[in-house]
């Protein structure tokens, strides 16, 4: 056998042999989609009762849409000669309540698949509303509201034998919908966990934990929104059961978890990253990796991939001398950002804010911020924790913007439909590093069988050049 032709094999056999290695050194991201929401009702359909006077009236609407095709009405005047009103699809997609200049009203939704008046225990048959697990709360949209209402979810499960039920209060002066605010819509979140029952005598199942509804077998939802004040207003949308995204910076004054007024964010398709998976409660670790580890993306490296350091080298003190790669999927929108720059466990110094209501755009942007003076002039030798929430736009004359103010101290309250918390640790401390342990992690990867072809046909090819070379 000639020189040229080994040479050639040769050539060949490394080549083979460094792609296969590069496809299983570097796998390709692969952008996860999320579990998708279990709707009960997108109010999608015209249906309007109104009740003038103390009394009550029912109507039942019917849309293919809603959870069991109907939803059942009642709107109760408790007091006054004026109405008390529900109507849905006005504005579109989304249901409103108004009471009179007197009145004061109760509405209650009822979902049991049934269209006469009364519930159903049984009517929905067995709904898993959690979607395998990857699903945590019920979740209310709120975009107006001028008074705060009183809200009761209940829920009946195992053919009504078991029933639970939770109260909010909703939140007052949103205007997500009322120019010229047009702030974020809220979200009215709904723990699974936060569930209780009730006794027999008051139209429950009992109070024994045995009673409690079981969220994979919903046989009948019912919901009441109290209306105590006269003349006032609200609109809500999505009534769904959902995901949440929440922190994991240390639950210290950094508020985390839902006890300590935590931020949480409902999962829909808009996101920092490409990224986003649900947990019930902030997951607060000292290396802010709670969420990555404990939610269904697999770590490493987790879902927090949205907000990247542009290289390694330290950020020095001054103005604009910071910099981050930004990446938002889905549509833009307005995002805050805090650095805790003297480690005191809060971001309530003015420089710790540094993305204060920055439009982003879907991709990846470039942001940069100020250094405040650090000891030794930059970040060289030092960490700090940091927090990015990504909101909804706001809308003026038609355009998206970023005008209201969407939060204050690290963005840990209202709870959003959609966008993103995600939770950092930032390091530049010393380089020297003492290796204890190496694991080798699993990770899902659609080429792996492709680096698998490339290392045996490597050891093909070198199995037929070193025969021939013997020959």
């Amino acid at each position: 056998m000639n020189s040229l032709y080994l040479r050639r094999m040769l050539v060949l056999t490394i080549l083979a042999g460094a792609l296969a290695l590069a496809v299983l050194i570097f796998p390709q991201a692969t952008p996860q989609a999320h579990a998708a929401s279990v709707l009960i009702d997108t109010f999608a359909d015209a249906q309007s009762v109104s009740q003038t006077g103390v009394g009550s009236l029912y109507g039942d609407g019917a849309d293919a849409a809603i959870m069991g095709g109907h939803r059942n009405v009642t709107v109760t005047v408790l007091s006054g000669t004026t109405v008390g009103s529900f109507t849905s699809n006005s504005p579109a997609g989304k249901m409103s309540g108004s009471n009179g200049p007197d009145a004061s009203s109760i509405v209650t939704l009822t979902y049991d698949a049934d269209a006469t008046a009364g519930l159903n225990k049984a009517g929905l048959g067995s709904r898993d509303l959690t979607d395998g697990s990857n699903n945590s709360a019920i979740v209310y949209r709120e975009d107006v509201s001028d008074f705060t209402a009183n809200i009761t979810i209940m829920i009946w499960s195992d053919a009504g034998t078991k029933c639970s039920k939770l109260a909010k209060s909703s939140i007052g002066g949103v205007q997500a919908l009322v120019p010229p605010t047009n702030s974020p819509p809220i979200a009215l979140i709904f723990r699974f966990t936060d569930f209780a029952g009730w006794s027999v005598a008051t139209g429950g199942c009992g109070t024994a934990a045995g009673n409690k509804a079981d969220f994979t077998k919903v046989s009948a939802v019912q919901v009441v929104i109290s209306a105590p004040t006269a003349a006032t207003d609200y609109t809500y949308d999505e009534l769904e059961a959902n995901g949440v995204d929440r922190g994991d910076l240390p639950d210290t004054s950094y508020r985390t978890t839902v006890l300590a007024s935590g931020p949480g964010h409902v999962i829909t398709d808009f996101m920092l990253g490409t990224h986003i998976d649900n947990e019930n409660d902030g997951q607060p670790t000292a290396n802010a990796n709670g969420d990555d580890k404990n939610g269904t993306v697999a770590y490493p490296p987790g879902d927090e991939d949205g907000v990247k350091r542009v290289n390694l080298l330290p950020w020095p003190s001054g103005v604009g001398t910071g910099s981050l790669n930004v990446t938002v999927s889905g549509h833009s929108g307005c995002l805050m950002g805090w650095i805790d720059w003297d480690n005191s466990a809060t971001f309530d110094i003015p420089a710790d804010t540094i993305f204060d209501n920055v439009l982003v755009n879907t991709g990846t942007t470039l942001l940069t911020f100020d250094v405040p003076a650090l000891p030794g002039g930059s970040t060289n030798g030092q960490s700090f924790y940091a927090r990015f929430r990504l909101y909804p736009t706001d809308i003026t004359s038609g355009s998206p913007d970023c005008h209201t103010d969407k939060t204050s101290g690290g963005g840990t309250s209202p709870e959003i439909f959609g966008g993103e918390v995600e939770d950092y640790v930032f390091g530049w401390m010393p380089t020297a590093v003492t290796l204890n342990s190496m694991t080798a992690t699993a990770e899902t990867n659609s080429a792996f069988p492709f680096a698998l072809a490339g290392l045996a046909g490597l050891v093909v090819l070198g199995a037929v050049v070193l025969v021939r070379r013997r020959k």
